[in-house]
């Protein structure tokens, strides 16, 4: 899939229209929710990531529906800070099937951050993502999953890399859950969007972009411009939000 640049700022207007304003997902919460993260693991601050720990669990509900008491704050940040440091700096456009094995053995074992029947991407994904905003894309299961990856032009696609990854995977422990997103599907997310990326250098620029001139008068202390992940995930969102052509909006 290859995007003009006009469709890529139309998305990332249409994600400002639906998701910033409306949905209350401002640019400048996020990117206070970011430069948290980026202290926490940058400078092993562990107070910084309480905080951001207390809003993955209230505002994002990364919790919700738990079976029992998920990680503790400092649990999850032991776990987060002892992962291989490698995929603390990869992107997503460097990623390559030599990650694959790699990024499956993370998300695995982030399995029991939230007590529920199967694993919950909507926790490990969210928190991944601020341990690594440059490579872990959120796929929460409301709106990313059940809004916008089940479009048949992106379902199809990412089912399609579900089956490869799978193949590729030496030990895909794994049951598929047509429901929600199980873990090799959402391994598949990280290995199409990387695939996309490639193809669409001008999506992470774009991005910058939009975000720089959502906080003007702020000065961004995290580096935004390799933030890929953050990237598709609101490129998407945006996309999925544009009228078909031939269809304009009053």
């Amino acid at each position: 899939m290859r995007l003009t640049t006009q469709a890529i700022q139309q998305a990332f207007q249409a994600h400002a229209r639906v998701y910033a304003k409306q949905r209350g997902w401002d640019v400048g919460y996020h990117v206070g929710c970011w430069s948290k993260a980026h202290r926490a693991f940058g400078r092993g601050d562990l107070a910084e990531f309480r905080w951001l720990y207390d809003q993955l669990g209230r505002q994002w509900q990364a919790f919700r529906r738990a079976n029992g008491p998920p990680w503790s704050s400092d649990q999850t940040y032991e776990h987060l800070a002892g992962l291989d440091q490698r995929y603390r700096s990869l992107t997503l456009s460097q990623m390559s099937d030599a990650d694959l094995d790699g990024c499956w053995q993370i998300i695995k074992s982030m399995s029991g951050i939230k007590p529920t029947k199967s694993p919950s991407v909507v926790a490990i994904s969210k928190f991944l993502h601020f341990w690594n905003p440059r490579l872990f894309v959120i796929v929460d299961d409301a709106v990313m999953w059940q809004r916008v990856l089940s479009r048949s032009w992106l379902q199809q696609p990412i089912a399609e890399e579900r089956e490869r990854v799978e193949r590729l995977l030496p030990d895909p422990s794994c049951p598929k859950n047509d429901l929600s997103c199980d873990l090799i599907s959402y391994l598949a997310v990280l290995a199409w969007s990387a695939a996309f990326l490639r193809r669409n250098p001008d999506v992470t620029r774009l991005f910058t972009e939009y975000v720089r001139a959502g906080e003007p008068e702020h000065h961004i202390d995290c580096p935004i411009e390799t933030y890929e992940a953050a990237a598709v995930e609101w490129l998407l969102l945006g996309l999925a939000e544009l009228p078909p052509p031939g269809v304009e909006l009053d």
